[in-house]
C-alpha cells in the first residue's frame, strides 16, 4: 500500500447487494449525504416498475479512523453501489463486481434468505473477503416481540453462514424506512459499523489508466461526460484517453467527483471525465484507458474454478455466457490441466512451451474434499479474465496462440439400435469391432488453467495426440493484457454463467 499526499481523501467502495424488495435503495438514500446521476432510481423505467434495473452511486464522507490517518489520509469516503436483486439483472451485479471493495447483504428480516439472497452470497464468496449483513425492515414486528424475532433470526444465519467463506460477519438490525412520521432506526450505527470494518484496500496510482465506464451523456456546449470508476492508475485533467471499442481517442477537459471538481482521480476512485464530444450513445459502458493500454482478444486462457452450487455439467467444447465486467457475450470453452500440478493443486502460471492434458469436463469438489467416483456431475466455474485479480499473477494471456494438449481418447458410443438407411442411398457398413472402453481415473483439481476431471488414456490405449489451439471462439470485449497487472490489482474475478441447455 503506498502512502498517501497528505489530506487526501481515500474512497472505498461498499456494493449493496440482496433480494429485489429487501430495502436496498432505501438503505442507500438513508445512509448517503450526496447522490450521483444515477441514483436512487432515477431511470424512468425504475421509478415505473418500483424496482431498481441498473447500478446506483452515491456517497457520505467521514474523518478517516486511524487505520486509514497512518497511510496519509485525513478524510475516507464511502461510495454505496446500489446493485439490482431481480433475477433477470444478475449480470449487471457481476459487472459491479469489479469496482466493489467489500459487501453490504441486505435481508428481509421477515423472509430471511431468498433465491437472489443467495446468488449474491455466492457473488460475494467469489469476489470479496468482508461482509456486513444487514437485516432490514424489523419494524413490521410487533414492538413486544421484536428483540426475540430478530435474535432467532439472526441464531438461522449464523448457522447458514458458517459454511461459507464469512463464517460469523457482523450483523446489524435496521429499519430503513419505517413509514410516515417515523424516522429511520439504525442507520448511524450501520455508518460507523462500515467504517469500523472497512478493510484497507490496495490503491497503486502507478501503471497505465483502465477506467470502467458505466454511464455516460452529453452535456451541451461542455462536451460529453462519463462516469466510471479507476480500476488502475491516475487519470489528470489534459490527459488524452482512448476509447478502444470506439476506436478513438479524447482529450480530459474537466473532472468531477460526486458534484466536486477535482484535478486527478487514481486507482478505486469514483469520477466523472468530461471529454471533448462526441456521440454518448455509442457507449454505453465500457473501458477506457490509456493510450494503447487496452486491447480486444477472442483467445483467452484463463484459470477456472468450480462454483460448489451449481451442480450441472460443463462440458469442454460447450458454449457458455462470458461476463467480462460489464459485458457479457457466448464463448466456447475447452477444459485443460497440467497433471504434474494437480495433486498438489498449485496454481503455476501458463507455459506456452509446456504440454496440457485437454479434459472433456469442468473438474467438480471442494478444495480437500475427497476424490469424487467416477463421472460425478461438474460445477459453473469463476474465470480470471481482462480486469481480473488473477491476471496480476500472469496467469491470463489475451492473445491466440497454439497450444500443444495430450488428448485422451473417448469412451465409445453404445448404439441402440441398427443403423437404417434412406431409399436410394448406400446401407451404412455396420462395425465389426467394438474399440475397448477407456477407464475414467479418479477426479483431481486442475492447477493451471483449468480445473477439470481427468479421464486418462488406457495404458493399452493409443498414443497420446498433439493438437493445437484452444478451440475458443467467443468473442469478448476490450481486455486488459497480464502484463500491465498494476492495471487491474484491484477488480475481481468475474463468474462464468453456463448458456441455458436446449430443452
Amino acid at each position: 500500500f503506498l502512502m498517501a499526499e497528505a489530506g487526501k481523501t481515500l474512497n472505498i467502495n461498499v456494493g449493496i447487494l440482496g433480494h429485489v424488495d429487501s430495502g436496498k435503495t432505501t438503505i442507500a438514500k438513508a445512509l448517503s449525504t450526496t447522490g450521483s446521476t444515477a441514483a436512487f432510481d432515477k431511470n424512468p423505467q425504475s421509478q415505473e416498475r418500483g424496482i431498481t434495473l441498473d447500478l446506483g452511486f452515491s456517497c457520505f464522507a467521514v474523518d478517516a479512523p486511524e487505520k486509514f490517518k497512518g497511510l496519509g489520509y485525513e478524510r475516507l469516503q464511502v461510495t454505496l453501489v446500489d446493485c439490482p436483486g431481480h433475477a433477470s439483472l444478475i449480470r449487471t451485479i457481476i459487472g459491479g463486481a469489479q469496482i466493489i471493495d467489500f459487501m453490504i447483504l441486505v435481508i428481509d428480516v421477515t423472509k430471511g434468505i431468498q433465491t437472489q439472497t443467495a446468488e449474491c452470497l455466492v457473488i460475494g464468496e467469489i469476489s470479496w473477503n468482508h461482509m456486513i449483513v444487514v437485516l432490514n425492515k424489523v419494524d413490521l414486528f410487533p414492538a413486544e416481540t421484536r428483540a426475540a424475532q430478530v435474535d432467532k433470526v439472526r441464531a438461522k444465519l449464523t448457522k447458514t453462514f458458517a459454511a461459507t467463506k464469512f463464517k460469523n460477519p457482523p450483523m446489524i438490525a435496521v429499519a430503513a424506512n419505517p413509514g410516515e412520521g417515523n424516522t429511520a432506526v439504525g442507520m448511524q450505527e450501520l455508518a460507523q459499523l462500515i467504517v469500523e470494518i472497512a478493510p484497507v484496500p490496495a490503491r497503486d496510482p502507478s501503471g497505465p489508466l483502465v477506467f470502467a465506464v458505466d454511464h455516460c451523456f452529453p452535456i451541451k456546449g461542455q462536451g460529453t461526460v462519463m462516469t466510471g470508476t479507476v480500476l488502475g492508475g491516475t487519470v489528470r485533467v489534459g490527459d488524452t484517453v482512448d476509447i478502444p471499442s470506439l476506436k478513438t481517442q479524447k482529450k480530459v477537459k474537466s473532472m468531477q467527483m460526486f458534484r466536486r471538481a477535482v484535478e486527478s482521480a487514481t486507482q478505486g476512485d469514483r469520477v466523472g471525465l468530461c471529454v471533448t464530444q462526441f456521440d454518448a450513445k455509442l457507449l454505453e459502458r465500457g473501458l477506457v484507458s490509456a493510450p494503447g493500454a487496452v486491447i480486444s482478444a477472442d483467445v483467452l486462457i484463463a484459470e477456472v474454478e468450480p462454483i460448489r452450487f451449481f451442480k450441472l455439467p460443463c462440458a469442454s467444447r460447450a458454449r457458455f455466457h462470458l461476463s467480462v465486467g460489464y459485458h457479457t457475450v457466448m464463448a466456447t470453452a475447452t477444459f485443460f490441466c497440467d497433471p504434474a500440478d494437480a495433486p498438489e493443486h498449485n496454481v503455476a502460471a501458463f507455459d506456452f512451451a509446456r504440454d496440457y492434458l485437454a479434459e472433456d469436463l469442468l473438474y467438480h469438489t471442494s478444495p480437500g474434499a475427497p476424490a469424487p467416483a467416477p463421472a460425478p456431475t461438474a460445477a459453473g466455474a469463476r474465470t480470471s479474465v481482462a480486469g481480473a485479480r488473477t491476471s496480476a499473477a500472469g496467469r491470463t494471456r489475451s492473445r491466440s496462440a497454439n497450444v500443444p494438449m495430450t488428448m485422451a481418447p473417448r469412451p465409445p458410443q453404445e448404439t441402440s439400435r441398427p443403423r437404417t438407411s434412406r431409399p436410394g442411398s448406400r446401407p451404412s457398413p455396420s462395425p465389426s469391432v467394438t474399440p475397448p472402453a477407456t477407464t475414467a481415473a479418479p477426479m483431481r483439481r486442475t492447477s493451471s488453467s483449468a480445473a477439470v476431471p481427468a479421464r486418462r488414456p488406457s495404458s493399452a490405449g493409443p498414443a497420446p495426440v498433439r493438437t493445437s489451439g484452444t478451440e475458443s471462439r467467443g468473442v469478448g470485449p476490450a481486455v486488459k493484457p497480464a502484463e500491465a497487472p498494476a492495471a487491474v490489482a484491484a477488480a475481481p474475478t468475474t463468474a462464468l454463467t453456463p448458456a441455458p441447455a436446449p430443452a
